[in-house]
């Protein structure tokens, strides 16, 4: 509702300001105006959709008004609206689920999901290569996606890296000084996440342990069908989260705060198997300015755990 409020003051301010501008400046204002309604209108659509209001709620009294529809994409665990408007381009909001606690059998669904969403991402890949035997990609690697049989892989990264893709049933170790657009990985065997780097979007299944050391950092869901382990400076940047099926998410050295992990689920042997990124930085004492943009104080969850989702990001593409 405030951002639907700020448009609405900022399209009076411009609108009052135009006016008073010379004729031929003037005779743009119409097209101006128009597109600034089209998004205005993609928006509130986006904001409908999201809070669960019945469509044509807004056709009547007060509003009049005929809002547009809304499409949905998966954006690996987060949900994509968006919506046409009238410069050709679309308005859209990346969203998450608003945290609750997880009972043993949602985290199951959640990482089921999870997992058949990832193995599906990959292997659906146009580039897609197979390979036998380990493999070992150094320095700065582009638009990569390969199913590795019969072997490990190592990613030695450094500058910048884009798409990431691979599926391997040996064990993964990813390292270097470097960061990374997007990274998915489905590995059978134990994942080492080290060294100095960056990941601004994360998709990881390990079907063993999954330890992040060093200076690891990463945006997105860790998902480990047995346990996970942060240790050093390892950390997580909002929007994150750290699920295991089978054991613990450990190394956070919880002490007090506003916690939004996994505390409650259901007994000790459930206890911390989910951990989001605001529970991360107060357990660590890092505070909300280093790794939490916007509301930091909300934690998301995966969209397919339902319930009331939350944008964290908007844009125009």
């Amino acid at each position: 509702m405030g951002m639907v409020l700020t448009v609405l003051v900022i399209l009076t301010l411009l609108t009052t300001v135009l006016l008073k501008m010379p004729g031929g400046v003037r005779r743009q204002v119409p097209r101006f105006e128009a597109r600034l309604q089209s998004i205005y209108m993609g928006e509130s659509a986006i904001i409908s959709e999201m809070e669960q209001i019945p469509a044509g709620y807004f056709l009547g009294e007060p509003w009049n008004m005929n809002l547009p529809a809304v499409g949905m994409q998966a954006a690996g665990p987060w949900e994509k609206f968006f919506v046409p408007v009238s410069s050709g381009k679309k308005v859209f909001a990346i969203a998450g689920a608003a945290f609750r606690i997880l009972g043993i059998s949602e985290i199951r669904d959640l990482i089921g999901n999870f997992k058949d969403n990832l193995n599906k991402s990959i292997l659906d890949r146009e580039n897609l290569q197979w390979k036998s035997g380990s493999r070992r990609f150094m320095g700065q690697v582009e638009q990569r996606s390969e199913v590795i049989t019969g072997g490990d892989l190592t990613l030695d990264l450094e500058g910048r890296s884009s798409s990431l893709n691979f599926k391997c049933d040996g064990s993964v170790n990813v390292k270097g000084k470097a960061l990374v657009d997007t990274l998915r990985i489905y590995s059978s065997g134990p994942v080492l996440l080290t060294g100095s780097v960056v990941v601004e979007h994360l998709e990881l299944y390990g079907g063993g342990h999954v330890e992040v050391a060093r200076d690891f950092v990463f945006s997105g869901l860790l998902v480990s069908g047995v346990d996970i382990s942060f240790r050093d400076r390892a950390a997580m940047k909002y929007p994150a989260v750290a699920v295991s099926s089978g054991g613990f998410v450990s190394g956070l050295r919880l002490t007090s705060g506003r916690y939004c992990g996994g505390d409650s689920l259901g007994g000790d042997r459930a206890r911390n198997r989910v951990v989001s990124a605001r529970e991360m930085d107060t357990a660590r004492g890092l505070g909300s300015a280093r790794h939490l943009p916007g509301d930091s104080a909300t934690c998301l969850l995966p969209a397919s755990v339902g319930g009331k989702l939350l944008a964290f990001r908007w844009g125009l593409e």
